[in-house]
């Protein structure tokens, strides 16, 4: 039986950063793995949907990650595509209107 569908929150994994600095021993950090767990894939695709409107190219980067592994979910989940759908379609536009004022403030026309 997989481990996501028994067992409680366990310790399992140890967190360090990439760049070798000292993570804070305070901190509260929660893996997931995408590859083996379809609720890991819902739940970054969830996350993705809630940061998007303060990050969104961070919303994007998470949901191309997901998709990835959309094959994994029963019926390849059709709320997860449309919110893939809506992130990439919000990202386009926000770049079209920092694009835009880039242009504006050089003086040129849009």
């Amino acid at each position: 039986m997989s481990r996501n569908l028994s067992g409680g929150l366990d310790n399992k994994y140890i967190i360090s950063k990439r760049s070798g600095n000292l993570v804070d021993p305070k901190a509260d950090y929660f893996v997931l793995r995408l590859d083996k767990d379809p609720n890991a894939i819902k739940a970054i695709s969830a996350y993705a949907v809630s940061v998007m409107n303060d990050n969104p190219d961070l919303a994007f980067d998470l949901f191309k990650k997901a998709e990835r592994y959309l094959n994994k979910l029963p019926n390849h989940d059709l709320t997860l595509l449309r919110n893939a759908s809506l992130i990439k379609e919000n990202n386009r536009f926000l770049k079209r209107i920092v694009e835009m004022q880039l242009k504006i403030n050089k003086g040129a026309k849009p």
